[in-house]
């Protein structure tokens, strides 16, 4: 016996003992090595007693569980998914072999033995707690979701610090801590709905003191070690010394949980067979991050991509098709699962209803074979999501953890708009915190949608604090996002304070340490929304790590998003995390894209975390393709696919390279090069990364085919590179005023916003945000104009009343505007989040055209009224001039100053340096009409268009509205309607001049079908 301790001790090598249980199952899957699952034994082995013991009041028939258990655990260690959560699917395997043991020990009771050793007894002070205790524990704890179970166990059954269950599941030393507090209060309520009133604290008290008397007998643990070297040698388990009980027992448990697995799915099939047929929701894939998680290793090099001219699109259905036929030989089970709901999805979605039931069923096989109940929670939420809400809720009304299910149900119809269905799913969740979470995310989907007394109401009846705090964030965002910030502010004090009682809900307010903090981080992103910086930051730099990380993460996101680069760059650099730093760093480069493409790109080659930096270039990648950089997109392409190669997996993320190659092929498709993909896909020798990469390719076909068979594009992720044209009236008998948006030779034209004709709506003038994803428009009605905001989504309201916009500020947080009649007019400032006006220090008689790049000047127009010319035969026209002035008035510099001119409507360029403007001037021969370009002292003239000279012989020619520069700062674009005679048809140019070559593009209007255009803008 000795000799077999001293071999056990022997085998645990030093090297075994640091290493997590995902690398041990790892090391003894791939290498067969006996010391990993020796240390596994030890590791885990006083909890698998317990179990057992529990379970089982007879000693030997302990043993024999506990033998079979790790027999069981030899035999299907490659089965485990992750690795890391092995002692949740060990925890699982124990209970069902003590169980099956209890009922064959019933079969031969009169063969039973009495017991030779009884349990360690409790003190006097948990005696009766434990008694009480004994028989409900395991029952309630195999009900427990594994993301609950598994710290619990860890913590509470195997005596490990939060700090060691954090490493050994590989997940942040806070989440351990919130998951362990909701894991023993849940317990606890499933508890004394049993008849068990136990608080949070007197349970974990009780698991502990139990815990730590499980001790395993030498003999029981050397007898589970020579499984371990039976398992390395690949013996016969019965052969060597094991119990031949513990190994017919193992047989037993291993064929029993595929059995009841089938028996699970064979219910849940029954109850769904003649369910309606499913209908298509338009709403998002729920588990992005689950769906697209591919292989761990993407070998080969497969072929270099590049950007091709379009091809035809292959048939979406012939690459789901070709999907599904891989799947089979992929060798992760939950990859299965997940590929097929994503195929069942996207079936739905090409009006394949039947076929998409048939990928389900085979969704629901692989659930079985996986031996995984959250996967068959999965085929509920793709059910959910495809629109067959009763075949989901039958699929997950069988499960265990049929609350966690719900939940997530519940939201998938909150996010379709279908509000009332999930309220009434989330009153099917019986446990907390499902029940809390599943309002939480409601209440989410109610402020989405603007719908914020709903959503308020929701929020009130949360019962859980911390998800009350996480549900009124939610609000208070999406308040202050809409220019609401008094009543943001409010629900964000309201939040903290739930944040703050999340202590109540635990029997430590240690335990609840990480409710508060995790509020703070995401009230910091929304202060930075609300650009209240300072205040950001201070609350960032009051938090500790890693919450620190996550709240300047949420800074940079935000400021990012407003076009806001140096700043959010400066947020970014105060995140310790590599990984972080990068993913914050990234967004910024996608932003940063739009404006600056050679400052993105130096800014993705600094970033250190390598798979962030290679995004990044893939976002640079896209933008290329969009400005019709073909040639440079596919230099990039080719690089992401040559960094993407040397890309590996960390500890905490995993399939990093191959998640990169199906983002670079689902980008490839975008770009128009679905050949080049496919070319590469096929070569590939993974079939799960094959697999993935032919669902993205699939995606994006059926995105762009919905899109062409609705007769438009999809709507734009951002208005750069596009010329909005507000105020336009098309011919064929169109009624009412639109915001157009095209590209700049005229295609793709589609309408952003239609205003009905009527209530005295006469025009709409407008610019579009810094960012490219918001629009500012006015519309003037006969007393006033109303201003408004327009958001990328959709989502309008209004900032203000009688405001006509003339400029954003750089940072897009506030708009120049003016009011008035003539000769009296008023320039202020408008904040778009709270409305709060701020007046320009200029006078009265002048009107504040642009705002300059750097947001320190405004071009302003001294209207001059009392001052006029008089033409010979043109009649009287007054003599406007430009000026520079500070928001205070001061630093005065004019920029025309000719008294026998008129100039109007000054334009900076994109960098601040020029300005354009049109100018009105008699010469002594003639009136002449002219397009001018300047630097900012208002030297180095150049007029660029006479428009006189490019319309001849027509009658109206001049330009209606201020000119837009290009994004490139290359060409300034002109509105200008012309008509031959009086009484002729007046129709609209855009006319383009060079501003090096003077070189001038005309585009007609009216042969696109626009009659009339008020103001243009270009970003």
């Amino acid at each position: 016996m000795n000799g077999v301790i001293q071999h056990i001790r022997a085998a645990l090598l030093p090297e075994c003992t640091g290493l997590t249980d995902g690398q041990l199952v790892r090391r003894f899957v791939e290498h067969k090595d006996q010391a990993a699952f020796a240390a596994l034994v030890r590791r885990h082995g006083p909890m698998v007693w317990g179990v057992c013991r529990r379970v089982l009041s007879n000693h030997h028939d302990a043993e024999d569980a506990f033998q079979a258990a790790f027999i069981v655990l030899a035999r299907k260690a490659a089965s485990i998914r992750p690795p890391e959560m092995l002692v949740n699917w060990l925890y699982g395997v124990a209970h069902k072999t003590a169980l099956k043991a209890k009922s064959l020990a019933a079969r031969r009771a009169a063969r039973e033995l009495p017991m030779t050793e009884e349990l360690p007894e409790p003190d006097q002070n948990t005696r009766e707690v434990w008694s009480d205790l004994r028989p409900l524990l395991d029952q309630e704890l195999s009900r427990l979701p594994d993301k609950y179970r598994a710290p619990l166990l860890l913590c509470d059954l195997e005596g490990k610090t939060r700090q060691e269950a954090a490493r050994q599941l590989g997940w942040p030393e806070g989440t351990v801590a919130g998951r362990l507090a909701r894991a023993r209060t849940l317990l606890a309520k499933r508890l004394t709905r049993r008849g068990l009133a136990l608080s949070a604290v007197a349970l974990a008290n009780a698991l502990v003191h139990n815990a730590a008397s499980a001790t395993v007998p030498p003999f029981v643990l050397a007898v589970a070690a020579r499984v371990a070297a039976l398992g390395a040698a690949g013996g016969a388990f019965h052969a060597t010394g094991l119990s031949w009980q513990a190994f017919r027992l193992a047989q037993n448990v291993a064929c029993g949980l595929a059995v009841r697995k089938l028996l699970l799915v064979v219910a849940s099939l029954v109850v769904s067979i003649g369910c309606g047929g499913v209908a298509w929701l338009a709403i998002g894939t729920g588990k992005s991050a689950a769906v697209f998680t591919l292989a761990r290793e993407a070998a080969g090099s497969g072929a270099q991509p590049t950007v091709g001219e379009r091809i035809a699109s292959p048939d979406a259905k012939a690459l789901l098709d070709r999907a599904v036929e891989s799947v089979p030989l992929v060798e992760d089970l939950q990859q299965r699962v997940w590929i097929l709901c994503a195929i069942a999805r996207l079936q739905a979605q090409a009006d394949t209803g039947q076929v998409a039931r048939e990928t389900i069923e085979k969704a629901r096989k692989a659930a079985v074979e996986a031996e995984n109940e959250q996967r068959m929670g999965d085929v509920a939420e793709c059910q959910a999501e495809i629109g067959d809400i009763n075949g989901a809720l039958q699929t997950a009304i069988v499960l265990d953890g049929r609350d966690y299910t719900l939940d997530h149900i519940a939201a998938i119809q909150a996010n379709a708009g279908d509000f009332r269905g999930a309220l009434r799913t989330a009153k099917l969740v019986q446990e907390e915190p499902y029940k809390s979470e599943a309002l939480a995310m409601i209440t989410q989907a109610q402020a989405k949608a603007r719908q914020f007394q709903a959503a308020s109401k929701t929020a009130q009846s949360i019962a859980y604090a911390p998800e009350r705090a996480g549900a009124l964030l939610a609000i208070a965002t999406e308040q202050i996002r809409s220019g609401d910030r008094v009543a943001g502010n409010q629900v964000l004090d309201e939040s903290l304070r739930q944040a703050e009682k999340a202590s109540e809900f635990f029997d430590k307010p240690e335990r609840s340490s990480d409710h508060k903090p995790a509020v703070l981080a995401q009230i910091a992103g929304i202060k930075a929304l609300a650009t209240a910086d300072e205040d950001a930051a201070r609350i960032a730099r009051g938090l500790r790590q890693p919450w620190r990380d996550v709240a300047w993460g949420n800074i940079a996101a935000e400021q990012a998003s407003r076009g806001r680069h140096d700043e959010a760059l400066r947020s970014a650099q105060q995140i310790g995390d590599l990984y972080q730093r990068g993913e914050a760093e990234k967004n910024i480069v996608a932003s940063l894209a739009e404006k600056d493409l050679r400052r993105a790109r130096t800014l993705a080659s600094g970033i250190k975390s390598e798979s962030r930096r290679v995004l990044a270039f893939l976002e640079i990648a896209k933008r290329e393709v969009k400005t019709g950089n073909r040639e440079a997109a596919s230099q990039t392409f080719d690089q992401v696919f040559r960094l993407a190669q040397d890309l590996k997996d960390t500890k905490s993320i995993g399939n990093i390279k191959a998640a990169t190659l199906s983002n670079l092929a689902k980008a490839q498709v975008q770009a128009g090069a679905e050949k080049v993909a496919l070319a590469w896909i096929d070569a590939h020798p993974s079939e799960q990364v094959r697999a993935w990469a032919l669902v993205g390719v699939a995606e994006e076909i059926i995105k762009r085919d919905k899109a062409r068979k609705a007769g438009a594009t999809p709507r734009p992720a951002s208005f750069r590179g596009k010329i909005v044209l507000f105020g336009s009236r098309l011919g064929h008998g169109h009624d009412g005023l639109l915001i157009l948006a095209m590209r700049p030779d005229g295609s793709d034209i589609e309408t952003i916003l239609e205003l009905p004709d009527g209530d005295g709506v006469r025009d709409v003038q407008g610019r579009v945000a810094p960012d490219g994803r918001r629009l500012a428009f006015s519309v003037a009605r006969i007393e006033s104009a109303e201003l408004w905001l327009l958001e990328i989504d959709g989502r309008l309201r209004k900032i203000a009343n009688d405001a006509i916009v003339q400029a954003w500020s750089p940072d897009g947080t506030q708009l120049a505007c003016f009011r008035g009649k003539q000769h009296e007019w008023t320039s202020f400032i408008v904040d778009i989040a709270t409305g709060n006006e701020q007046r320009l220090r200029i006078s009265n008689r002048d009107i504040a055209y642009d705002w300059s790049p750097d947001g320190k000047t405004f071009a302003v127009v001294a209207m001059n009224p009392d001052k006029t010319f008089k033409h010979p035969t043109k009649g009287m026209y007054p003599l406007r001039q430009i000026y520079f002035a500070k928001q205070d008035g001061s630093g005065r510099e004019d920029v025309t100053t000719d008294s026998l001119s008129d100039n109007l409507w000054p334009r900076f360029s994109p960098d601040g340096q020029r300005v354009s403007f049109s100018q009105r001037r008699h010469d002594g021969v003639r009136l002449s009409h002219t397009a001018v370009v300047a630097d900012r002292c208002g030297k180095d003239r150049k007029e660029v268009i006479d428009f006189d000279k490019f319309y001849p012989g027509f009658k109206q020619f001049k330009p209606n509205a201020p000119p837009c520069w290009s994004p490139d700062g290359q060409t300034i674009v002109w509105l200008v309607p012309r008509k031959k005679t009086e009484t002729g048809t007046q129709k609209i140019d855009l006319l383009f001049a060079s501003v090096r070559t003077g070189e001038i593009k005309q585009l007609d209007l009216d042969k696109l079908g626009i009659q009339w255009v008020q103001e243009l803008d270009w970003r």
